[in-house]
């Protein structure tokens, strides 16, 4: 393990997996919002076939912005979290 790791050093990329996750649930919400105007088939995971049959197309960005908003916290938290002390 690095010390990175151990100092959480990796902050930064909770922040990005976070801010990546909430670009994807407007990407898909704008797909998903195309597709129903259009009409016809589309080809996508079993998960979120499943998720979009139970709550639609906001049940699918809702969980995936969530998912986003968990990993921005993290990352946050960890940007604020004290730095550990010099070792001996």
């Amino acid at each position: 393990m690095s010390e990175d790791d151990e100092d959480g050093g990796k902050w930064w990329q909770f922040v990005l997996y976070g801010l990546g996750m909430f670009g994807f649930a407007i990407f898909m919400y704008i797909y998903l919002t195309n597709k129903e105007h259009e009409g016809g088939r589309v080809r996508m995971q079993w998960i979120v076939a499943l998720v979009y049959e139970l709550l639609g197309k906001w049940g699918v960005t809702g969980i995936l912005a969530g998912l986003g908003a968990i990993s921005l916290l993290i990352g946050i938290w960890q940007f604020g979290k004290p730095r550990g002390a010099a070792r001996a």
